[in-house]
């Protein structure tokens, strides 16, 4: 194990006690990048703690966010090669820094399995994550690009939707993303692949489809959305959408590029006044 520290007989020390720990612990600095790894952890990821250890804490934890301190999380890693797991963290605060116990749930196969899915998976809607999306869309601009085939996305921005929340409060209005993203999915075909980007913007991914296809997608999902009211209970609340609408381009393999002339598209929709269509020409 390799550790940094101010003091030698404080090092040697946190070295013998952490190095022979069963549990994997990871500690970060204030920049949260890694500067203790004991054995454990290193197993866990795959990897020589060199390899990790001055790294930035989100190349291996990739969606772990600032900590809640004293609390037990579940979080997903990627070993070495880009396998995920999922771990149990306890959260402890050291200095300017933190450190995490990490933990692997005793668990069966398909238990196992049910928790990555989970991980895939926005908590709210139950479709996937952004996290997830990119890693899907990543692996499907590969394959477009490899047999020259179209793909394309979209990127799916609620109008309004604050004015929701404030009318009828964020019970409500989480049931309304919930809603809106169960008719998403009922309109998309079965080969699209559906998420929560974050908040009240959606994207969808569209293999072995051009833009012209996906202008037409999107439009299907635009009117099914103004013409199919939200039954919230006493409340039936009407939503619109504005869609931006782009391809990726020959070479590109990850989501960044087309992703973002979609959202542009998306803001140039609402500029023109919501509940339209836009398509990315650039």
């Amino acid at each position: 194990m390799l550790l940094f520290g101010k003091k030698a007989k404080q090092a040697g020390l946190c070295a013998a006690v952490v190095g022979d720990l069963a549990d994997a612990v990871i500690a970060v600095d204030d920049k949260k990048t890694v500067v203790v790894l004991n054995k454990a952890a290193a197993n866990m990821f795959g990897c020589a703690p060199e390899e990790i250890i001055g790294l930035p804490l989100q190349k291996i934890l990739p969606e772990f966010q600032p900590p809640h301190v004293g609390g037990v999380v579940q979080i997903q890693g990627v070993k070495k090669g880009g396998a995920a797991f999922v771990a149990l963290a306890h959260v402890v605060r050291s200095g300017q820094g933190f450190a995490l116990v990490l933990r692997r749930p005793v668990t069966t196969a398909e238990s196992e399995e049910e928790l990555l899915r989970l991980a895939a998976t926005d908590a709210l809607t139950g479709v996937l994550n952004r996290r997830e999306f990119v890693l899907v869309a990543g692996k499907e601009a590969e394959r477009a690009n490899r047999y020259a085939r179209p793909l394309s996305v979209l990127m799916l921005d609620i109008d309004s939707f604050k004015k929701v929340n404030g009318t009828y409060g964020h019970e409500v209005g989480d049931l309304a993303l919930q809603k809106f993203a169960s008719m998403c999915r009922g309109t998309l075909r079965g080969v699209d692949i559906f998420a929560r980007w974050g908040g009240e913007e959606f994207a969808a991914l569209l293999p072995e489809t051009p833009i012209e296809g996906a202008g037409v997608i999107a439009e299907r999902l635009r009117k099914m959305t103004a013409d199919t009211p939200i039954d919230a209970g006493k409340h039936h609340i009407k939503l619109t959408v504005s869609v931006g609408v782009a391809q990726f381009r020959p070479g590109e393999v990850t989501i960044d590029p087309p992703i973002g002339r979609a959202e542009s598209a998306a803001v140039e929709a609402k500029k023109a006044g919501q509940n339209r269509v836009a398509v990315s020409r650039n």
